[in-house]
């Protein structure tokens, strides 16, 4: 009885020793005990075949890393290609219009638009636009509220009809056009808070039609226009705030149309406008508070519509237009406070061929005025 329990006992304890052996196997040592080349134990996966060890540990051919290189390439060939003009899209038909900036690349890449080429967007830059180089029509920015620079036209050299910025907040100067070299119609430059000049037009030789420069209130002068020696319609300069004179027009001989100047607070003479010789039209000063002479038009000799001098408050000579000659219309000043009489009569004592009428009245009272009679000329 003693034999058969030592015998059982000693069943149960073996028993229980291989149960706790099963337990540990499982737990990691067992598969490395089952895994008769001991791969599995190498890298810990339970592999016997260590397939998943030769999948990871591909390195060896370098097929992964290969990959990689390839993806880093793809990439820095795209980003070159960023900065690299591609100009493959030849000339688009018709019109452009903008108002997203989202739009600016539907038009990338074109050369020519056979139409006009309108922006009103809220872009910082216009870049994408680079490889353009003629504008069949006209060019209008506006409102572009965010636009700091054209460099984005810096390969513009010719627009069919006009060009006009206008609303432009932060729009400094035209800068980015120096490749314009035609431009067959107007130039409109209004309400551009910010723009100090016109830099950027040095290489337009003529406008087509007019030329009409207003309520820009930092705009000091014409930089920009010292290459322009015509221009077939009006020149019309109103309301500029800071306006001091008319540097940046030296260059200018003819005005087609009328020459009208007013509102522009700060305007004390016509210095720099030294080589206009004729304007087709009238000739306008209005309202002017600092002007203070009309120097700066010694080489004008005709104007043939009419000569209109009102509301210079400051105005106290006419002696810049001593070489005038012919004058085809009226003559009328008046309103000009601090303008004596005479003045006007040392203008109509070398104007032949006058058969015009004169208005004069509240000017500066001298020798030349007569309650009685208005203006006497000696």
């Amino acid at each position: 009885m003693d034999t058969r329990l030592r015998l059982a006992t000693v069943l149960v304890l073996t028993m229980t020793m291989g149960i706790w052996s099963c337990g540990d196997d499982g737990g990691g040592g067992g598969a490395g005990d089952a895994d008769a080349d001991g791969d599995t134990d190498a890298d810990g996966d339970g592999d016997a075949d260590g397939d998943s060890d030769s999948d990871t540990d591909s390195d060896a051919d370098g097929d992964s890393d290969s990959d990689t290189d390839t993806d880093t390439e793809t990439d820095t060939e795209t980003d070159t290609g960023s900065d690299e003009l591609v100009c493959d899209q030849g000339t688009h038909e018709g019109n452009a219009f903008i108002y997203l900036t989202s739009q600016l690349g539907d038009f990338a890449g074109y050369t020519g638009i056979t139409g006009s080429l309108h922006i009103n967007c809220s872009a910082a830059d216009i870049e994408q636009l680079a490889c353009l180089t003629a504008v069949g029509g006209s060019l209008t920015i506006t409102g572009s509220y965010n636009l700091t620079s054209l460099e984005g036209l810096r390969n513009l050299a010719s627009v069919g009809y006009g060009l006009y910025f206008t609303d432009n907040a932060k729009l400094p100067d035209l800068t980015g056009l120096e490749s314009l070299s035609s431009v067959g119609g107007s130039l409109r430059v209004k309400n551009n808070a910010l723009m100090t000049s016109l830099a950027g037009l040095e290489n337009v030789p003529a406008f087509g039609g007019f030329i009409e420069i207003e309520d820009n209130p930092v705009l000091t002068g014409f930089d920009g226009l010292d290459g322009v020696t015509a221009i077939s319609s009006h020149l019309r300069v109103w309301n500029n705030a800071a306006l001091a004179d008319f540097t940046g027009l030296g260059g200018l001989l003819t005005v087609g149309g009328d020459l009208d100047v007013r509102f522009n607070d700060s305007l004390t003479s016509l210095a720099g406008m030294g080589s206009l010789t004729s304007v087709g039209g009238d000739l306008t000063f209005w309202a002017n508070d600092d002007l203070i002479s009309v120097d700066g038009l010694d080489d004008l000799a005709a104007i043939a519509g009419d000569l209109f001098v009102w509301n210079n408050t400051a105005l106290a000579s006419l002696a810049g237009l001593a070489n005038l000659a012919t004058l085809g219309g009226d003559l009328t000043v008046y309103h000009n406070y601090a303008l004596p009489y005479c003045e006007i009569c040392d203008v109509m004592a070398h104007v032949s061929g006058y058969s015009g009428f004169t208005t004069c009245h509240s000017n500066l009272a001298d020798d030349c005025w007569s309650d009685t009679w208005g203006l006497v000329c000696p």
